[in-house]
């Protein structure tokens, strides 16, 4: 007899969760996918915080395509780096598989990192000065601006932060 209830208890519990599993639709696992992607695209595009800024400066179609043009000649540009930056990562991560630190080796593919990315920085700075290049004097003005209120409502929302983490704090 209790061979039968535990039997019975478990096949309810395994169907309970098939149910559950397969009951989730495509919507709900797009969701789930989305949110975790997402986070990695803004990270990888520097937060895209830029891109929003240009698209209320109510730019011309031929300051749009040049524009594109840069950023996909950049992209060209930035490839090879991207992917040597991409093998460093996976370089250092096999390093630390073997169980033996060599602090050469890391050093060697640390500075080799850092190299690729002053060389990357160089180059996003030369993107954001050839497409500022391309604004008129009105829409830099507006992009000030712009910058200025953001800087503020940053500010402003770093103050909420502080006054919440406060009031968590003195609670224990």
């Amino acid at each position: 007899m209790k061979k039968l209830t535990v039997a019975i208890l478990a096949i309810s519990i395994v169907t309970l969760g098939a149910m559950f599993a397969f009951g989730q639709t495509e919507e709900d696992k797009s969701i789930e996918k989305r949110r975790f992607s997402q986070r990695g695209k803004m990270h990888k595009r520097g937060g895209m915080r830029g891109n929003r800024l240009f698209r209320h400066l109510e730019l011309t179609d031929a300051q749009k395509e040049q524009m594109k043009a840069i950023r996909e000649a950049s992209r060209e540009t930035t490839k090879g780096l991207r992917d040597s930056l991409r093998e460093g990562r996976k370089q250092l991560r096999e390093m630390g598989t073997n169980g033996v630190f060599d602090q050469g080796a890391v050093e060697l593919v640390a500075a080799q990192q850092a190299d690729i990315h002053k060389q990357l920085i160089i180059e996003r700075q030369k993107v954001k000065t050839q497409m500022f290049a391309l604004l008129t004097p009105e829409q830099k003005t507006k992009l000030e601006e712009m910058k200025a209120n953001f800087a503020e409502w940053r500010q402003q929302r770093m103050e909420k932060r502080k006054a919440r983490f406060g009031e968590n704090n003195a609670d224990q």
